[in-house]
């Protein structure tokens, strides 16, 4: 689902290029991780974030 929102809103691709995340799982990874295991449990999970989120994401000031 956020892939979908991130593709429909064109945000760009920004690859991982810090070399010490290569070594080490990352908190972004271990996020992921976790954001998997809790839409799993809670399908709308997603859609409630994004919900959560629009008023953040209004371009009125």
């Amino acid at each position: 689902m956020t892939r979908a929102f991130a593709r429909d809103a064109g945000l760009p691709i920004i690859p991982d290029s810090c070399p010490a995340c290569f070594t080490a799982p990352s908190q972004r990874a271990q996020m992921k991780q976790l954001l998997a295991m809790q839409e799993r449990q809670n399908k709308h999970l997603f859609p409630n974030i994004l919900h959560a989120m629009r008023p953040l994401m209004d371009e009125t000031p």
